[in-house]
């Protein structure tokens, strides 16, 4: 371990960036830095114009900056500079690891010789006084220029020395021999980490010790002494080997046994400078040799013990040769009433069984020669088959034997064994229990389509939406839910948990059942009087279920989102689901939804957020699993978002309906099959092009400004006029405007207080006989209780708008939705006969 622990560490060195190569001195990099423009410029051009790559810097903090990223060979400073001058550079510069690599030239205006001291002395290589001529920077120049290629060399050669020393030493301190070296006197020069082990010396204490006092050998047999191989290599210039059975005495008297050699080490020359032995640890082949004598024995008495075995195995086995004919076979072909013992020889495989079939289609007739293709690729061929003229099960197990050449036929003429073993018994359980998973599947998956598969709502003003949803094992962990807690709003959850089956369908309906719980408590918190954010539920139910989900090492990818007809927007929190599909009809083109954040239960701690999206009439959006994208034929041939887009663009005008089974219909195209390796679920929700004319819903939005009243009289009159399918009545339509338009004034006026800018929202309905427009707005409320009653007599202005709209209208109320908005709702009903 400690060999293998050093080489990687040398290995490592050997191969660092500083010994790959040295500085390459022809086109230099100069970086030249001067505070004075005139001077830094001069510098530059001159330099630059014998072929260097110069880099200038007008100050020596950013010069620094960047010779800490890149290393330049010449390198010229100006000594005076504001902030980091020109010797502190110099400084830092020679205490980086290159530093003794660069050549250093200061410019100075100071020529004394205490300041070319300092120069000198900070570690600069030369020094240029200022003002100075061409010629002198191109004399200067070209003398750092021999330096730099002087210190390259020098550079290269040095660390050339140092990877072949490095290279060498790594190479005998990994091989796995132990590798010793001595010196012509036999003292000990060099000793490998294999060496170390083996010997049990460290390396620190063997260094310098004779050889044949650290490297002791005996003879196994006899105890005695033997002669170190590399002194006897010395003696006799050449290499010799140990001779058999010999045993190294390790430093702490361990007996190791060993074989190696001793050769002497010359040089180009012919001439030796010492030997080097080279041994190794073969206890393991000794021990192996001696597993093989025992082996041997061992097989002997197996193969005596076999034939008797064999014949109280339950299975049938034959030996078969290579036609398909039976060499030999256990007693088992008797305790199936098959042939005895004494008559199987000879026999073809096939007429053991079925001795008077002709049939040609038999699934025995062609058996052996399947089988027969397989063995002969030294591979074990196994079927399981249903015997129907026996009427039993059996498992075939056809397994290669290896040709032999002794004088035994038996063994010389084997192909093959055969063991069939009779599996009815476990076939006809099998069925049993297949029929009651299926029948358990069949209950689950009921039970699934009612706990986790919701219903889209089947009327739902101003949207259209389908789902569908294909468990890869008829229960998966896909699911959805609609809820519509007003007719403004509609929300949709998919969602998908990790797995498939039971466990996960499980878990789907839980999760489902807590976004109910959610809702619900959440409402109640704020009094009915405000319908909760998507991000507060879904942080709620991650609060309530992360640490569950964490210990069943589960999680669930869903996606929430919350349309809003009123405000055309759709609100959504991806939690790690696929990204929902925008189709807008406006530009013709899909727009990816992503999401912002982890599945439930991915993390303990995790905040949620919701993303805002509008929507225009006409625009569609397809929610999905990624079973949907992830399906494919072959490995990494996705069905893919990209073309799940590409079809909803091209099939945006469909009803979803259409546009969910074609989905279903391209997906399996492309994977060719209609099973699955996960679960398939669309929803697909388009917004209608057109708001239903006579008993459909509208919703306008005005602002809080008295100009505006004459569009919502408009408004009005529109809506009542195209109620086509009954009479109208000029006075039933003058009460409506005059009601609207009195309710609308009091908004502006008193809960708004006259600011204009603020928004109000008018909506008109027809439905079961009435008319109905509803005010909505967000400033002050309004208690009809305590507005006064209008005086006649001429001395108060105020209270008439209420008499009118009271005497006007067959309903009237003033309330709060779910938003927080003040309601104000005027009912007008209608004989329609």
């Amino acid at each position: 371990m400690a060999s293998s622990q050093s080489t990687e560490n040398r290995s490592a060195v050997i191969e660092s960036p500083e010994s790959k190569g040295a500085i390459d001195a022809k086109g230099l990099k100069v970086l030249v830095v001067d505070d004075e423009p005139v001077t830094l410029l001069k510098l530059e051009r001159t330099v630059r114009a014998h072929g260097y790559d110069v880099t200038t810097f007008p100050d020596g903090r950013r010069a620094w900056e960047q010779c800490c990223r890149e290393f330049f060979p010449l390198v010229i400073l100006d000594w005076q500079m504001p902030g980091m001058d020109g010797l502190e550079l110099c400084r830092r510069l020679r205490r980086q690891p290159r530093g003794d690599q660069q050549e250093i030239l200061i410019v100075t205006a100071n020529d004394s010789p205490e300041s070319l001291q300092a120069v000198l002395d900070a570690g600069a290589d030369d020094y240029l006084t200022k003002p100075f001529s061409t010629n002198i920077l191109d004399v200067r120049l070209a003398v750092a220029r021999m330096r730099a290629e002087i210190k390259s060399e020098r550079w290269s050669a040095q660390r050339e020395l140092e990877r072949q020393h490095d290279w060498l030493e790594v190479t005998l301190a990994s091989i796995g021999d132990g590798v010793m070296t001595a010196d012509c006197d036999g003292m000990i020069t060099f000793i490998n980490h294999e060496a170390e082990r083996l010997t049990g010396w460290a390396a620190s204490d063997a260094l310098g010790q004779p050889l044949d006092h650290v490297f002791q050998i005996i003879n196994g047999e006899t105890g005695e002494r033997v002669e170190n191989p590399a002194l006897a290599a010395l003696r006799e210039k050449k290499t010799v080997w140990l001779p058999q059975d010999t045993l190294l005495l390790t430093k702490d008297g361990a007996r190791v046994p060993i074989d190696d050699s001793g050769s002497p080490i010359r040089d180009k020359n012919g001439v030796i400078h010492g030997g080097v032995l080279i041994f190794r640890d073969i206890s393991a082949k000794v021990r192996a040799e001696k597993a093989v004598k025992e082996s041997l024995a061992w097989v002997e008495r197996v193969k005596q013990e076999w034939e008797s075995t064999a014949d109280s195995l339950p299975q049938l086995v034959c030996l078969l040769d290579k036609d398909g004919s039976i060499i030999r076979a256990n007693r088992t072909t008797e305790t199936w009433n098959l042939l005895p013992v004494t008559q199987i020889m000879g026999v073809n495989f096939h007429d053991l069984f079925h001795p008077d079939c002709d049939d040609d289609t038999c699934y025995l007739s062609d058996l052996w020669q399947q089988a027969r293709a397989i063995t002969s690729q030294k591979k074990t061929a196994d079927w399981e088959v249903e015997d129907k003229k026996l009427g039993r099960w059996f498992h075939y197990e056809f397994r290669p034997m290896k040709e032999r050449t002794d004088q035994r036929k038996m063994a010389t003429d084997c192909s093959a064994v055969v063991i069939v073993e009779d599996i009815t018994e476990r076939k006809l359980m099998e069925m049993e229990l297949d029929k009651a998973r299926e029948h358990e599947i069949e209950i689950g998956s009921r039970i699934q389509q009612s706990l986790l598969i919701g219903h889209p709502p089947s009327n739902t003003p101003g949207l259209s939406l389908s789902a569908m949803s294909i468990a890869s094992q008829r229960i998966d962990g896909d699911f959805y839910a609609f809820f519509q807690p007003n007719e403004e709003t509609l929300d949709v959850i998919v969602g998908d948990v990790m797995g498939k089956g039971i466990p996960a369908a499980l878990i789907g309906a839980a999760t489902k059942n807590h976004f109910l719980g959610a809702m619900s408590l959440l409402v109640a918190r704020s009094g009915g009087a405000k319908l909760p954010e998507p991000e507060d539920v879904v942080s709620l139910i991650h609060d309530e279920m992360a640490e569950r989900l964490i210990n069943l090492d589960s999680f669930v990818t869903l996606c929430y989102a919350r349309f809003n007809l009123e405000k055309n927007q759709i609100t959504y929190v991806n939690c790690g689901h696929p990204n929902t599909i925008h189709y807008r009809q406006g530009t013709a083109q899909c727009e990816s939804l992503e999401g912002l954040n982890m599945p439930l239960g991915f993390a303990a701690k995790e905040e949620y957020e919701q993303v805002t999206v509008p929507f225009d009439q006409g625009d569609a959006f397809l929610f999905y699993s990624d079973g949907v994208i992830e399906a494919q034929k072959t490995k990494g041939d996705l069905f893919g978002e990209e073309r799940l887009a590409e079809y909803v663009a091209r099939n945006s005008a469909a009803p979803p309906k259409d546009m969910i089974e074609g989905i279903r219909t391209a997906v399996i195209k492309h994977a060719g099959s209609t099973d699955f390796s996960d679960d398939l679920t669309c929803i697909a929700v388009k917004i209608d092009d057109e708001q239903p004319a006579q008993t459909g819903h509208r919703l306008v939005e005005f602002t809080s400004d008295l100009a505006e009243l004459e569009r919502i009289r408009d408004f009005v009159r529109s809506f009542y006029n195209d109620q086509k399918d009954w009479d109208r009545n000029e006075k039933e339509e003058f009460e409506l405007e005059l009601s609207v338009n009195e309710a609308a004034a009091n908004i502006i006026k008193h809960a708004y207080r006259g600011e204009p800018g603020h928004p109000i929202w008018l909506g008109a309905q027809r439905s079961n006989g009435r008319i109905t427009f509803s005010l909505y707005h967000r400033g002050e409320e309004f208690d009809p209780q305590e507005a006064p009653p209008p005086l006649f007599d001429g001395s108060r202005d105020s209270g008439y708008g209420l008499y009118i709209i009271g005497h006007s209208m067959d309903e009237v109320s003033y309330t709060r939705d779910i938003n927080g908005r003040n309601v104000i709702r005027l009912v007008k009903y209608h004989d329609e006969n």
